[in-house]
């Protein structure tokens, strides 16, 4: 098998959409994950895939014009790992992870289940059975089963969903290894975006049933096609603005705007794209983008400005407008994350989430902020993101 494509694949329950016109094409041995919220359409689409539900509308090929829509399940030769794992309840974890190979008679079929209870990391109970194992132990035993089928396709419903966070970050780097040597073509599921992006060669985000976004990690990150895109993969902040300025940009390929925010305050924006004059916006900044700088402490400048007036008491910084926007804002709250702290800011201009704007800062640097100190959020035109 060279390639899997979907074409038009559509799916609904009753009233209920579960797929809204799916196209999808994955070369052979490519690492796809089908990232969203619970409720997206991501395991219907496996099961589709699968031959376990039938869609409604819509065709799938394997190795260009091979159509299998029609074809049960057991004639596609793709193995499925369900989330409820699915385990022979009367067969040991040996017995569940070699009966593929046995029914297929593979000549070297112990040895290929030695290497996958290796890698499942079950290398201590191939005698239990399913009661015996906690929840982690029986989806690695339904991972390793899936692996044993020697099927170049694969699908694979939350994989390391059961595991703990050290074993599913260990299992999660095998996983990917293992399949990539044996040449296998991979459709992840997950709502994680961490496990997403560690695995896959492309994501696919799903939502209400329709594709949002594919592409790289980097390209989805930096350049989300639409608000539930930005919002999913990662924490941002969102303000509506209008457009009033448009002019070319002088440094860079692109135009430089200016919008109106709350009270008369501007922002200065950037981007490739073009928008016309009263066009409404939407801006969407990343927590991580915001730089907050402290204005006053101990009657010194904050560090790292240079220009400030020294007869003034309250210490008025003056701080170059040219490349950054600069809000005035109090801190109301910080929240510890571990290597990362949020902290809340009310800052002028900004009317959604009632004027709040949320910085995350490596803890290091989060040390020094605490609530009620006035500081400054500088955050640059091109790193605030407009739809």
């Amino acid at each position: 098998m060279n390639k899997i494509r979907l074409e038009n694949i559509s799916m609904s329950f009753g009233e209920k959409i579960a797929l809204d016109d799916i196209n999808l094409e994955v070369e052979k041995g490519k690492y796809i994950v089908i990232l969203g919220p619970s409720g997206a359409g991501k395991t219907t689409l496996l099961k589709v895939i699968a031959g376990l539900f039938k869609p409604k509308k819509g065709h799938i090929y394997i190795d260009e014009d091979k159509n299998i829509t029609n074809f049960p399940p057991e004639a596609r030769k793709i193995a499925f790992l369900p989330q409820n794992y699915a385990l022979f309840p009367k067969k040991t974890v040996w017995e569940n992870i070699s009966f593929s190979p046995k029914i297929q008679k593979l000549p070297n079929a112990n040895e290929l289940i030695k290497e996958f209870l290796l890698m499942v990391h079950l290398t201590d109970r191939p005698d239990a059975y399913p009661h015996e194992l906690s929840g982690g132990m029986k989806q690695r035993t339904a991972l390793g089963r899936a692996l044993a089928t020697n099927f170049s396709i694969m699908l694979l419903d939350e994989p390391l969903r059961a595991l703990d966070a050290r074993l599913r970050l260990e299992l999660r780097n095998e996983l990917k290894s293992m399949v990539k040597d044996l040449g296998f073509t991979v459709f992840h599921v997950t709502h994680d975006q961490e496990e997403a992006f560690s695995l896959g060669d492309t994501i696919v985000i799903l939502n209400q049933g329709r594709i949002q976004q594919i592409g790289k990690q980097e390209e989805l990150y930096r350049n989300p096609i639409n608000e539930f895109v930005a919002s999913f993969l990662g924490e941002v902040n969102k303000q509506y603005s209008n457009i009033k300025v448009k002019t070319s940009s002088v440094h860079r390929d692109g135009f430089d705007y200016i919008a109106n925010l709350e009270n008369d305050v501007k922002i200065k924006l950037y981007s490739n794209k073009l928008f016309e004059i009263d066009q409404k916006i939407l801006l969407i900044i990343k927590s991580e983008s915001i730089k907050i700088i402290t204005i006053k402490k101990e009657n010194k400048p904050a560090i790292g400005i240079k220009k400030y007036d020294s007869n003034d008491n309250n210490i008025e910084l003056k701080l170059n407008t040219e490349k950054s926007n600069w809000f005035k804002g109090t801190i109301l709250q910080k929240y510890y994350l571990g290597k990362y702290t949020n902290i809340e800011v009310k800052t002028e201009g900004f009317s959604d989430n009632k004027g709040i704007l949320t910085a995350k800062l490596s803890s290091r640097k989060a040390v020094k902020f605490e609530p009620e100190d006035i500081v400054w959020l500088q955050i640059k035109p091109e790193h605030i993101l407009i739809i």
